[in-house]
């Protein structure tokens, strides 16, 4: 049940047409629908993702391929799991404290990817690598807290850029610079690298009289990329989303398609039955050769084979009051930001407190809901509440291989190249071969000499031998018969 208050909320904006969609979400979408096929980035300072992260998945996903979010404001005690996008890669993540910086940048699950280690350094940067059809690039993640720290932003990403141009032709820069393209300091670091900015819209506006642009993509690149613009999004407070797209073209792996049966309305005795009548109208036929066409065809009938595809799916809690309160939080966001007078940003506040407030709610008795039988059952309760634990367990089944600078990602191919490098992987090692392990010595009779012979080039063996001391033998003295009993009598 709602509140009174929470009832108003909804009625304030009533007005408002509920059959316009989400800025945010129809924007990626569109952009998707015309490039199915090419790799979109994406980069917005949210603001602190703890209480937007389950908006932000359901908006982003499927229609970006990478996400740089900056200013996270989350700790260690935030498990990672607990920001896991279906469809991604584990995000590389760099956290400063709850009160401000951190990044996290998600990566298409098949787009092959790592982080590098370079020299320790004092800025908030990643360095990622991604293999996009054997051609490389270096993309530089970064958050600079204040205009003030540019000039230690940009040397400490020279000192980087010094170690790894070598390897690296493309280069792309995201994230928020809080310095506009345009600073001397800036056009000095592009033009040593031949960068261009790939977004020249306004992208911040926390002074509505005077925004800025300080959201920025640069490249050495330009040509690679197309319809770079910014996005209007609610889910940040004063930055719009920037967006750009690669030309070259890198297909998304087809979904994942299982087969099975469906029992839900299959009966024993009904099948058995068939099963007696079908058997009994085809006995003239040889038995043995029909029975399993006859079996299988009635099984089909009575259980018939499905298919389903694997997709993610969204926040298990988001319902549809939750997106109604968006798309409301959203409209009045845009009608604050063109008549920026008291009433519009009263309605446009509470709304947006509302949002928080409702999925809080929502989340709250999504968990209170939750059958007995799931918590009694051990299997059910820890696929619930691990990811708000811990950060073990599987983030993603895709296995994606860099083979001979080709990427593999079919199940088929990737069981074969396995299977290949398992079959090989001794000779591969460079071990010497030991001949007396290959030879046959079951000519030697006496067990103890045939050990000793068939092991005495074992390494252990060789280096007892080459490390024994150098100590006279014991040895027995030959004693006469006469000494022997002089010894004795004496």
């Amino acid at each position: 049940m709602l509140s009174a208050s929470e009832e108003t909320a909804i009625n304030d904006v009533a007005d408002l047409t509920e059959n316009d969609s989400h800025v945010l979400t129809k924007t990626l979408k569109d952009i998707r629908k015309e490039n199915l096929n090419r790799v979109i980035f994406a980069q917005l300072n949210i603001n602190s993702i703890r209480n937007k992260f389950d908006v932000l998945s359901t908006e982003v996903h499927g229609n970006v391929d990478i996400l740089l979010i900056t200013e996270t404001k989350i700790d260690q005690s935030f498990p990672t799991r607990q920001f896991l996008m279906a469809g991604y890669s584990e995000p590389y993540r760099l956290d400063r404290n709850q009160h401000g910086g951190g990044l996290l940048v998600y990566v298409r699950e098949d787009i092959p990817s790592h982080i590098l280690k370079t020299r320790s350094i004092s800025i908030e940067a990643l360095f990622i690598e991604i293999n996009l059809r054997k051609k490389k690039w270096l993309i530089c993640c970064l958050y600079n807290p204040h205009k003030s720290l540019i000039s230690k932003h940009l040397n400490e990403i020279q000192v980087v850029l010094d170690i790894q141009s070598t390897r690296y032709e493309n280069l792309l820069f995201i994230g928020d610079f809080n310095c506009e393209y345009t600073d001397c300091k800036m056009i000095d670091f592009c033009q040593n690298y031949a960068l261009a900015t790939l977004i020249k819209e306004y992208t911040c506006f926390k002074n509505i009289l005077n925004p800025t642009c300080i959201d920025l993509m640069l490249t050495n690149k330009p040509k690679s990329f197309m319809k770079s613009t910014v996005i209007e999004s609610d889910i940040s407070d004063f930055h719009r989303m920037t967006l750009t797209v690669m030309k070259s073209f890198f297909p998304k792996q087809k979904h994942n398609i299982i087969r099975y049966r469906d029992y839900q309305n299959f009966s024993n005795e009904n099948f058995r039955n068939d099963l007696l009548f079908e058997i009994s109208n085809n006995a003239s036929k040889c038995f043995k050769e029909n029975f399993q066409i006859l079996a299988e065809k009635t099984f089909n009938k009575h259980a018939p084979i499905k298919s389903k595809y694997l997709r993610a799916n969204q926040a298990p809690f988001m319902n549809k009051s939750i997106s109604k309160a968006i798309m409301n939080r959203s409209k009045l966001r845009k009608r604050y930001l063109k008549n920026q007078n008291v009433e519009n940003k009263f309605f446009y506040n509470r709304q947006r407190n509302f949002c928080v407030s409702l999925i809080r709610k929502t989340k709250k008795a999504y968990f209170n809901s939750i059958e007995t039988d799931n918590i009694v059952n051990g299997k059910k309760f820890w696929q619930t509440v691990k990811p708000f634990l811990s950060d073990k367990g599987n983030v993603s089944n895709k296995i994606t291989l860099i083979e001979n600078d080709d990427i593999i990602t079919n199940d088929l191919d990737l069981a074969n190249t396995f299977n290949d490098y398992f079959v090989n992987i001794v000779p591969s090692l460079g071990i010497s071969e030991n001949a007396n392990l290959v030879c046959n010595n079951n000519y030697i009779n006496d067990p103890l000499k045939y050990i000793i012979q068939k092991y005495q080039d074992h390494p252990s063996i060789v280096s007892i031998n080459e490390n024994k001391p150098n100590k006279p033998l014991f040895l027995f003295n030959t004693l006469e018969e006469n000494t022997l009993k002089t010894l004795i009598d004496t």
